[in-house]
């Protein structure tokens, strides 16, 4: 019978040790994993609507996931008491029905984080204990959001440019006297369209500085000695904004070449632009040209060039000045939507 007794008594202390070793093993397990978990006993009202819980236990990455630190053995209305509503709600639905809950939820009084949740009932269902296991995605979603916003701007950006060639075509077509001169037009436009893209390319969401939009725009109508003038500091345009002004000044400088200063030996053109923390002002000054008679209709190119304005959120003028064309566009210095 000692005997016996002695063997029970052996293999209750091997079987204590192997799962105090197994315990161990598991609580390092979940102690490692990039995976907050955590214990949570959930507490009710007398209509059964969660109105508390209490973390009874978590790992270290329900602390670094959530960011609260010696929370461990108390209730969140403690150290968060304007957790949103949804997390009881939720909670105390998995405890009291024993359904597991996997969704995303932010918390504002955590930093504003933002988690993926999956939440079990464990133990004893009158315990009304919930395992909780989640993640912090706040910079995944974030990058999500990043991308949606890159998609439906390049979808929006699609439908302009459709719209934008549609109309650079048909409207080329109707006003130009022959095929050839019309070919050349839509040539000029469409090659003006295409270097703005190249431009704003890798920058679709930010614009691009309105410096290389204007010597990208310019250099193909650069005289050899340099008779288009630039002047003006660095500022950021929206791509709506730089497309607007990239079109614009392939107009102006087209109609320059045949008609204006830059057909002549001697003409020259003045750009410069100056901004505040208010307005940006954008003027276009041609001097030494032929003497400048206003056009008896309204082409394409010109209605181009006024309506910029409107693509800047502001105003924009061209003037048929005897001694030179004039343009100038005043606009608030932010877009108010791009």
């Amino acid at each position: 019978m000692a005997h016996n007794e002695d063997s029970r008594a052996r293999d209750f202390a091997d079987l204590s040790s192997r799962m105090s070793r197994l315990e161990n093993r598991y609580r390092t397990l979940i102690d490692n994993v990039d995976v907050g978990i955590c214990i949570a006993k959930m507490k009710f009202d007398d209509n059964l609507r969660a109105v508390d819980y209490f973390i009874l236990d978590g790992n270290s990455a329900y602390e670094r996931h959530t960011g609260l630190y010696g929370t461990v053995g108390r209730w969140v209305s403690d150290f968060a008491p304007d957790l949103e509503r949804a997390w009881f709600d939720t909670y105390g639905r998995v405890a009291l029905t024993g359904t597991p809950a996997r969704f995303e939820l932010q918390a504002a009084p955590l930093g504003n984080r933002w988690f993926e949740v999956e939440a079990h009932r464990v133990g004893n269902p009158v315990d009304f204990e919930v395992a909780i296991l989640f993640t912090d995605i706040t910079d995944k979603r974030a990058e999500r959001e990043s991308q949606q916003t890159i998609n439906r701007e390049l979808a929006h950006r699609m439908k302009n440019f459709v719209s934008i060639v549609q109309s650079m075509i048909s409207q080329t077509l109707r006003r130009s006297i022959s095929t050839q001169e019309a070919e050349k037009a839509i040539d000029g436009r469409l090659l003006a369209f295409a270097r703005a893209q190249d431009l704003l390319g890798d920058e679709i969401l930010n614009g691009a500085d309105i410096l290389p939009v204007v010597l990208s725009s310019i250099s193909p109508h650069q005289t050899h000695d340099r008779r288009i003038k630039i002047s003006g500091e660095a500022f950021a345009l929206s791509a709506r904004r730089a497309l607007a002004l990239s079109l614009a000044l392939h107009e102006l400088a087209t109609n320059s070449i045949k008609y204006g200063a830059l057909s002549n030996e001697v003409g020259q053109v003045n750009l410069n632009w100056s901004f505040d923390d208010n307005r940006i002002d954008i003027f276009w000054r041609e001097i030494g040209g032929p003497l400048v008679v206003p056009p008896s209709s309204q082409g394409f190119g010109s209605r181009l060039i006024e309506i910029v304005g409107a693509n800047f959120d502001g105003t924009s003028h061209l003037e048929f000045a005897p001694d030179g064309v004039i343009f100038s566009l005043s606009a608030p210095a932010r877009p108010s939507t791009s």
